[in-house]
């Protein structure tokens, strides 16, 4: 009766890594839907969009384009434009 229930739990956990699997799929297949839809001209050519999708997919969707993303190159980009101006 042990190894049965054993058996099923095994069972239970392989289904559930195989249904993470599968969701951490889906992500890469929309980021990959979204480039596809750039370079076939249905949406317009972003690189930076295009980055992100890829950054959002390995993150599983926790990447906030918005918050996170597009800020952080806002502060990069005036943290370079900065020390460029000094440094002239």
């Amino acid at each position: 009766m042990k190894k049965f229930w054993l058996c099923i739990i095994l069972s239970l956990l392989q289904l559930s890594t195989l249904a993470q699997e599968k969701i951490a799929e889906d992500y890469y297949v929309s980021a990959f839907n979204e480039m596809s839809d750039m370079l076939a001209g249905r949406d317009s050519l972003s690189i930076k969009r295009a980055v992100y999708l890829a950054e959002w997919a390995y993150y599983e969707g926790k990447l906030d384009y918005n918050t996170v993303f597009c800020d952080e190159i806002d502060r990069i980009k005036t943290f370079i434009l900065s020390f460029y101006e000094v440094n002239i």
